[in-house]
Formats: structure tokens, C-alpha cells, sequence
């Protein structure tokens, strides 16, 4: 995780986040990770 490449994947659902990466996310965030995935 870290890229900007990987990121904009994400993004554009050309990728799918492990919950690891979800839940960095989320707490960079400062969000639930429920609220990632809704």
C-alpha cells in the first residue's frame, strides 16, 4: 500500500483492498471501516 498508482486502482475498482488496507485506511481517515464498505 503506499502507491499512488495503487490508490487510483482502488479507486477506479480496478483493484480490491485486503480488510488490512482497509482498516489503514480507515483510521488515516479517522472513519469506521463500515463506512468504507458500504
Amino acid at each position: 500500500m503506499g502507491t499512488t498508482l495503487y490508490i487510483s486502482n482502488l479507486e477506479a475498482g480496478k483493484q480490491n483492498p485486503t480488510l488490512e488496507t482497509i482498516a489503514k485506511i480507515a483510521k488515516v481517515l479517522g472513519v469506521p471501516m463500515e463506512d468504507l464498505v458500504k
